[in-house]
């Protein structure tokens, strides 16, 4: 096992490591119930180090804290500062899935002793409902982050599109301030269009899960038989035998706020409360939008115009799509640095074709424009 030693040895070092991160949270919140919780989480990471602590010692090994570790809680706590509680947990959280699934390996391996095995089954647990917990109720993390996430994909639409617009034109207009006045144009259609069809698609999908929640209730009221075959349905569906079905669906049935919950979630998909706010989503379309839309209009704002302008804009973009690409993967749970990759990589593809094409129709066409 010793490959399986070597990952405890890490874990330890985590679990100490996440534990004081989470005890200087508490120590910085001024929010009670924030506090109240790092303490919590601090004292169950603690637990946890303590127990692998204990394992590796009787194993025959001292486990020690490196500099690895030092430098990762200085890190983060560095994070929490710049980024705030939230967005530094949810980057915290990440490494934590990794420990999770190396935990269930371990778990489902048969290596440990039923004793060791059956707390660790615990700890598996302990780490996925306070995680839940922490992000849902504590930080209100998926709202916020919903919200954050159409905004940061607003943002990458607007850079992409007017930076395209402006390379493009840069390659046959030589006035950089006709260069920055068509990217201004662009921009501001784009953020109207962009919030008007944030606004129309959060009215629509309200609209739709309130009509849809309403038949499931009239249904549930009127044809009880007909929701109960339709749960019945469901949890076949999700995997559970004959026998089960019939035990859970008459005892749904008993609570007609049960049952409308889950037909709801099953027929409706996103219910009414969870759409954003048609107000509320058209500003964070429109808004990000337009602020995304000045990376790459500044250079040419600045006076640049021809090559220089062009490559001041595609830096200056590609630096705000790398931020935000990090943010997403932040916020998604992908790679950060993959996701900022990605998302440079398609928007210097769109900006090469749109100049390509600039630079074949001036040639062709001899257009060149003061």
């Amino acid at each position: 096992m010793g490959r399986g030693l070597e990952f405890i040895v890490g874990a330890y070092r985590d679990e100490y490591t996440d534990s004081r991160l989470y005890k200087t949270m508490a120590a910085r919140a001024k929010d009670e119930v924030k506090k109240r919780a790092f303490e919590e989480l601090s004292e169950i990471e603690r637990s946890h180090a303590d127990f692998w602590h204990d394992f590796l010692e009787i194993s025959g090994l001292t486990p020690s804290i490196g500099l690895a570790s030092k430098l990762k809680l200085f890190f983060m706590l560095l994070f929490t500062r710049m980024l705030g509680y939230t967005l530094t947990v949810r980057l915290f959280e990440m490494g934590e899935l990794a420990t999770i699934k190396k935990y269930a390996e371990l778990y489902r391996s048969g290596e440990l002793a039923e004793s060791v095995r059956e707390r660790l089954r615990r700890m598996i647990y302990e780490e996925i409902s306070h995680e839940e917990y922490l992000l849902s109720e504590v930080l209100k993390v998926r709202p916020l982050f919903e919200r954050v996430r159409d905004a940061l994909y607003g943002m990458v639409d607007a850079l992409v599109e007017v930076l395209a617009v402006v390379v493009g034109l840069a390659s046959i207009i030589q006035e950089p301030v006709l260069v920055a006045l068509a990217g201004i144009i662009a921009g501001s259609a784009g953020t109207f269009s962009m919030a008007a069809g944030a606004y129309l698609s959060a009215k629509s999908q309200r609209e739709v899960a309130s009509a849809k929640a309403a038949k499931v209730e009239i249904e549930v009221e009127v044809s009880p038989e007909s929701a109960s075959k339709k749960l019945a349905d469901y949890f076949r569906g999700e995997g559970l035998g004959d026998e089960d079905v019939e035990g859970i669906v008459p005892r749904l049935m008993g609570s007609k706020r049960a049952c409308v919950g889950i037909l709801k979630r099953e027929e409706v998909g996103t219910l009414e409360s969870e759409v954003p706010s048609p107000r509320r989503a058209a500003l964070d379309a429109g808004l990000y939008y337009f602020l995304a839309a000045l990376f790459p209009i500044a250079p040419f704002v600045l006076g640049l115009s021809g090559l220089p302008g062009v490559l001041s804009a595609i830096v200056s973009s590609a630096l705000a799509l790398a931020v935000t690409g990090v943010t997403v993967g932040v916020i998604t749970g992908i790679s950060p640095l993959r996701k900022a990759g990605e998302m440079v990589g398609i928007a210097l593809g769109a900006v090469c074709l749109t100049y390509t094409i600039g630079t074949f129709a001036k040639a062709m066409l001899g257009v060149s424009l003061l």
